[in-house]
């Protein structure tokens, strides 16, 4: 198993781009339900018993097995972009929340009443900002407008 997984590691590049960290490799699992490692170890078996791909054809190309782990690892790969931007925008919306204290805002409560107040706090839940305006807490979304305090 571990010659084939080096074969085909220097087929594709080099073997950083395949064999990932174990917590990307983890976080790609909890997203996917297939690490790279299972995926491996599908592929050898496959491999070693054609029979088990169910089309009867026992001279599969090696190159089939290659361009399937290209897809996977590319998924893998498209899979960790998406939770560094998301975590990239969680940090973008943090910074705002932080630029807005002090600041006079007014907020669209979830009536739709307009109120006006100073931004005395920032938390944080689960990643996301909220503001507190006059002791009420808002998210991010109900700020209208932004002002510079006139005391």
């Amino acid at each position: 198993m571990d010659n084939l997984s080096g074969v085909q590691a220097n087929s594709l590049g080099s073997s950083s781009e395949i064999t990932k960290s174990t917590s990307q490799n983890d976080a790609a699992k909890n997203a996917l339900g297939l690490s790279m490692d299972d995926f491996l170890k599908i592929l050898a078996t496959s491999m070693s018993n054609p029979s088990m791909t169910g089309d009867g054809d026992s001279n599969s190309s090696g190159t089939d097995y290659i361009s399937q782990m290209a897809q996977f690892a590319t998924l893998q790969e498209l899979n960790n972009m998406s939770t560094m931007m998301n975590n990239s925008l969680l940090l973008g919306q943090q910074q705002q929340a932080f630029n807005l204290m002090g600041k006079d805002v007014t907020v669209v409560d979830e009536q739709g009443n307009e109120k006006q107040g100073r931004v005395d706090k920032v938390n944080f839940t689960g990643g996301i900002a909220k503001l507190t305006v006059n002791g009420t807490e808002y998210e991010m979304g109900a700020i209208k407008e932004v002002r510079e305090p006139k005391d």
